[in-house]
């Protein structure tokens, strides 16, 4: 059950949208206040999918590559999570 009192942020990568977090619309790191560090890394995670990742088709990388980046996802969503103090809740999906 999803607690009222949290932000639901959705997080996943969508061809062509620089940032991975939603909430009725992107929002990017700055607007959430998240850290320099998690910023670059959900950098790289995002352009590691807009340039692996095709619509309709197969990634351009090996099955064992994506499923990496997935795990790298759900790394990066529990970091969110921290760095807010658990005033949100992340919904981490991927894509």
């Amino acid at each position: 059950m999803v607690d009222p009192e949290r932000r639901r942020i959705n997080m996943f990568c969508d061809y062509e949208a620089q940032w991975p977090l939603w909430d009725g619309g992107m929002l990017t790191p700055s607007s959430l206040g998240l850290s320099p560090g998690l910023t670059t890394k959900l950098r790289t995670w995002t352009d590691y999918y807009l340039d692996h990742a095709r619509m309709n088709q197969p990634w351009l990388v090996s099955k064992e590559r994506e499923a990496e980046w997935y795990a790298e996802g759900q790394r990066l969503s529990e970091h969110v999570t921290r760095e807010l103090g658990g005033k949100v809740e992340i919904h981490y999906t991927g894509t």
